[in-house]
């Protein structure tokens, strides 16, 4: 009763931040993913560099989140027709609605800024416990340096030491940018990183995971360029020559570089992703293992509407890689050597959009995506299938599942439609089937995720109301009669219903949201139900922006979470460069206050946070462990 009247208050009495904050609209609350700081640096980089959308191309258009390859070609047809002149003009175009322009408001222009010839800019963050020890956990620091000579030549650095590593530079990047004298020609030198297709070929950035991202599986590119982000094993290190002549462009590309990787018996067991260096295995693991790549990419436009695209690449590795024991490494990749041959395609007919990639791996495994997607003014769909079969890609990063384009058939469909100007429904299916073994199922297994919203805007205020059923097939370890362990596959049916309140002016937004999740097991070999379990979380966000450089944010959390599949990962704001998606396992409560200061030159970021975790022990006696933090950041600008 006591838990129940906590509940009614806070939904009563709760306030919600922002409608849509643009990183939490390409993470899934729902799962732990890697690069999430690869899209925070994006995000700061189309802040303090937006795009001119006078004078800016379809491929830098359908760059900014939220803008899709279909809406950019709406907007450059709404442009030529000579009607925008102002930023506020592209809220007119119909493919951007209220809440796109919004979240999207800050990485666009029509004034750009004169670019600095000389830029260094340096980040300095600090972290430790508070209280009587005050023991520093972490202190992280780095510099970048761009500089650009004109408009012919670009070089530009980045290096990185944290406090746990032993070495000076734990991160250590630069390239160098040439224009060369024949036209539309450049040379990269260094690091740089590949987006090319939809992630079967090569993809070394983020890729958005969520079910109403409506380009999240057709999310295309076919760009090479400079890479100066922090993220550790997500660039290549050598040269690439890119040219364009007429509507073909054409890319050839070289790189050597080294893995962190564990080793046995000269065999790669596994690759290390943590890229930190501070323990005796972390460093045996360090630059183990050399990859050398190289291959080429041609695109040929037809009529600024269509266009296909043909790509190779050729990798070889110093030592194998070894077979591994599981069932569900059976089709992963071994051996030294690896080719990969994609060939991607892409139409536009007005408000439809058709693309494709089919890719094919050395060992003849085969991996294919394909969708549609159709936009008008108060009606968006987009319906798509993949089929990843037996395909062995390491540089793959696809929509899916693992997002690995392995082992997996689906089909995604969304639909997201407006009923008034205040109300929007969002709907979106994606059924999947694994047709071998994967991890903790040792058979075939399939399942589907159906997810539901509405969404409904009264001035300054906006509700949601959100609802997400996911069924899927695990493996569990069940005693026989003989006390045996024996591994049956077993159902489970994931509920998850929201419900969200927005308000939101210039200088103040507020966010209540409450959730509750149900869990169903069922053994479906011999229909023993399973123990249900339930969890909610509540929370209540202010921000406030007291001046025009200072602004204060706070949040209060009760989370229950007696399952550990019914575990929470809530999305937190955070210093600048860091996304935090936070895990709530258990019963207690989470608070984390942020204050930000953000001048000219530099601004300093304090967030300091805390957990309370409630224990029950053995004899029923309760017992409160805390687990606080505190970080630090100074980021600054010459």
């Amino acid at each position: 009763m006591v838990l129940f009247l906590r509940i009614m208050a806070i939904c009563i009495f709760a306030v919600r931040f922002c409608t849509c904050q643009p990183i939490e609209s390409l993470v899934d609350e729902d799962t732990e993913q890697p690069g999430l700081s690869i899209i925070a640096e994006q995000i700061e980089n189309f802040e303090q560099n937006p795009v001119n959308i006078l004078t800016a191309s379809m491929e830098q258009l359908s760059q900014i989140p939220g803008i899709t390859t279909s809406c950019a070609r709406e907007i450059l047809n709404y442009r030529q027709s000579g009607k925008m002149f102002l930023k506020e003009h592209l809220a007119l175009v119909p493919c951007v609605h209220a809440e796109l322009y919004r979240s999207i408001e800050s990485y666009i222009t029509v004034t750009p800024k004169p670019r600095p010839r000389l830029q260094l800019t340096g980040r300095q963050r600090g972290i430790f416990i508070p209280g009587k020890t005050r023991q520093i956990t972490d202190f992280k620091t780095y510099f970048r340096l761009k500089c650009h000579i004109g408009d012919n030549l670009f070089f530009g650095g980045l290096v990185e030491k944290d406090l746990q590593e032993r070495q000076f530079s734990n991160l250590l990047l630069y390239n160098c940018q040439i224009r060369l004298p024949f036209k539309n020609t450049y040379l990269i030198l260094g690091h740089f990183s590949i987006n090319w297709g939809h992630g079967l070929f090569h993809w070394g950035g983020f890729r958005s995971s969520s079910l109403f991202s409506m380009n999240a599986a057709g999310q295309n590119s076919g760009t090479i360029k400079p890479f100066l982000s922090v993220g550790e094993n997500s660039s290549l290190y050598g040269f690439c020559l890119s040219t364009q002549f007429r509507q073909c462009a054409v890319q050839a590309f070289y790189s050597k570089r080294f893995l962190d990787a564990s080793l046995m018996a000269d065999s790669v067991r596994a690759l290390k992703s943590s890229g930190l260096h501070s323990s005796e295995n972390e460093l045996e693991s360090q630059d183990a293992l050399s990859e050398n790549l190289y291959g080429m990419t041609v695109c040929r436009h037809f009529l600024n509407c269509s266009s296909v695209g043909l790509a190779y690449q050729s990798m070889l590795y110093s030592s194998p890689f070894a077979r591994g024991a599981d069932v569900d490494k059976a089709f992963a990749f071994t051996g030294c050597k690896n080719n990969i041959t994609s060939c991607t395609f892409r139409t536009i007919f007005e408000l439809l959009q058709y693309w494709g990639e089919v890719a094919l791996s050395q060992t003849g495994g085969t991996a294919a995506v394909t969708g549609f997607q159709m936009g008008m003014n108060d009606f968006n769909f987009y319906a798509s299938v993949r089929a990843y079969q037996k395909f062995q890609n390491l540089h793959a990063n696809s929509y899916g599942e693992n997002n690995n384009a392995q082992n997996e058939i689906g089909f995604l469909m969304s639909w997201s439609s407006r009923l008034n100007k205040r109300t929007r429904i969002n709907f979106a299916l994606d059924v999947f089937r694994h047709p071998w073994a994967k991890y903790r199922a040792p058979m075939p297994t399939a399942g589907w995720t159906c997810c539901s919203s509405i969404e409904n805007r009264m001035g300054k205020t906006t509700w949601q109301c959100r609802i997400k059923i996911k069924s899927s097939e695990l493996g569990e370890n069940y005693p026989d009669g003989y006390g045996n362990a024996i591994k049956q596959i077993v159902s489970q049916l994931k509920t998850a219903f929201r419900i969200q309140w927005d308000y939101h002016t210039n200088k103040l937004r507020l966010r209540s949201r409450a959730e509750w999740i149900w869990i169903q097991w069922q053994d479906c070999f011999c229909e023993h139900r399973m123990p249900s379990g339930v969890g909610n979380v509540l929370y209540n966000e202010i921000k406030k922006t007291v001046t025009s450089r200072i602004f204060v944010q706070a949040r209060y959390c009760l989370f229950y979470a007696p399952e550990y599949e019914g575990r929470f990962f809530l999305y937190e704001s955070d210093v600048p460069g860091v996304v935090n998606l936070e895990m709530l396992y258990g019963r207690g409560t989470r608070w984390y206050l942020v204050l930000g200061y953000k001048s000219k030159s530099f601004s300093l970021h304090t967030k300091i946070s805390s957990t309370r975790y409630l224990r029950h022990l053995k004899l029923g006696q309760p017992v409160v462990e805390h687990d606080s933090l505190m970080s630090c950041q100074l980021d600054w600008c010459l």
